[in-house]
């Protein structure tokens, strides 16, 4: 699993981390990207946050918390 941060007032919409990751980011309607959800399971993400002109997308392997 991997957790998605976006700094939206750094995005300008460019939406190029959306083509990289369209299940877990999407434009919004005011063209600024959203995560479909703050925890996917893709690894594109780690793309889309390479491709972003702005930095405005932070990804990462979530930590698991296994049920006990």
């Amino acid at each position: 699993m991997n957790r998605i941060e976006i700094d939206r007032e750094l995005c300008i919409g460019y939406g190029a981390c959306a083509d990289a990751a369209p299940r877990s980011l999407r434009l919004a309607a005011d063209g600024k990207v959203e995560a479909v959800a703050d925890v996917v399971d893709d690894d594109d993400v780690f793309e889309a946050e390479s491709v972003c002109p702005m930095s405005a997308i932070t990804a990462y392997v979530a930590e698991r918390r296994d049920a006990a």
